[in-house]
């Protein structure tokens, strides 16, 4: 008799495992059943086509493209003043989030409805990151932007940019020349946290077609860009003129091409001040070498013997460095000769100029004839 209750006991219990099993089954493929209809709704692909429309008109043109039915209070988006405009292929939570971003609503679907709710104002997020390229070298100048927004950053020299959000989920686009266009959707941003974000942009070979810019080292060094990159990369305060520069002048030497560099003046054209120091305090050199003075009572340099025609550059250093000798107080005036040439050559120029205003302009003069010049 104690067996059989034994058994009628677990029966039961069986039964009610079983029963609970049961239920455990069905509510869990009931849940993953309406997720699934959940994200079908979200992934509907549609062709949005708005020009400064407002929320309330967006939202009726996804409804009348798709079926799906938003459920909101009007109160909720009533006052809202954004325009959305957008023309592309789209899915229902892109459009969404864009239409959507900075107005305070948030969304949820409930049984395929999508739900429009307000959230309250809560402190702001942070997206920062890095713009960089496939060899992870920094893109300074490259657009980066939150779509359906009119927040757009520049990438700085180091490559970083960053934005202030309010929580939420935000599309990025980021455009740099040459570069493929870079999209990157589903960032959630959350209140009073930082969203570190790096940018890996691919580079497009067949967007721009090589560019080869040569020059020859002698030009390179004679050019005022050359003299100015090389003032920029100086150790010390430094500043010159290039043989570029000294062809458009009409100096037949040196010493009255001195007198063109800033804070340079020359004596008779021929003797050097530099910041109002005298010609015994300042230091000729011509290629490295000390020159030695043309005046046999006191230091000085006659500059007026060197003719430009044989010049590079000169260069006026204001302050010593460890290359130069320490004898000057004013300045250190370098005379760059040209190279000598390996082989013959012969140059000209020609040149003509004319007045716009009056050239090829009609004037008053005397009657002329057919035969007149």
């Amino acid at each position: 008799m104690q067996i059989e209750v034994q058994k009628i006991i677990n029966v039961r219990f069986l039964m009610r495992v079983s029963i609970l099993v049961f239920f455990l089954r069905f509510f869990i493929v009931s849940a993953a059943f309406a997720g699934e209809a959940n994200g079908q709704v979200l992934e509907q692909k549609l062709r949005l086509e708005l020009n400064n429309a407002n929320v309330t008109e967006s939202l009726r043109q996804i409804e009348g493209s798709t079926g799906v039915s938003f459920s909101f209070a009007t109160q909720l988006i009533k006052n809202n003043t954004k325009k959305i405009t957008i023309a592309q292929d789209i899915s229902v939570k892109e459009a969404l989030v864009i239409i959507l971003a900075d107005t305070g609503i948030r969304y949820r679907v409930i049984s395929g409805y999508v739900i429009l709710e307000g959230e309250k104002q809560q402190e702001p997020g942070y997206i920062k990151g890095l713009v960089l390229d496939q060899y992870s070298m920094p893109l300074p100048g490259a657009t980066v932007k939150i779509a359906g927004t009119d927040k757009t950053a520049t990438s700085a020299e180091d490559g970083s940019y960053s934005f202030s959000l309010q929580p939420g989920s935000y599309i990025l686009e980021v455009d740099y020349i040459s570069f493929q266009p870079l999209k990157v959707t589903d960032i959630v941003v959350e209140g009073g946290q930082t969203t570190t974000l790096n940018l890996v942009m691919t580079e497009d070979v067949g967007a721009l077609d090589e560019v080869v810019i040569t020059k020859t080292f002698k030009k390179a060094t004679a050019t005022t860009e050359g003299m100015l990159l090389e003032q920029k990369n100086a150790p010390q305060m430094s500043d010159g003129i290039s043989a570029e520069q000294i062809a458009r002048t009409p100096d037949k030497d040196v010493g009255a091409t001195l007198k063109r560099i800033t804070g340079v003046t020359t004596i008779d054209d021929r003797f050097v001040v530099v910041r109002s120091m005298g010609d015994r305090w300042n230091q000729a050199v011509m290629d490295g070498i000390n020159l030695p003075s043309t005046d046999a009572v006191q230091q000085q340099f006659s500059f007026d013997i060197i003719p430009t025609a044989m010049v590079e550059s000169v260069v006026v250093s204001k302050n010593a460095t460890p290359d130069m000798n320490a004898n000057f107080a004013g300045g250190y005036v370098e005379v760059r000769t040209k190279a000598i040439p390996k082989e013959d050559f012969t140059s000209f120029s020609i040149g003509s100029s004319y007045n716009s205003r009056s050239v090829f302009k009609d004037r008053l003069t005397k009657q002329q004839g057919a035969h007149d010049y």
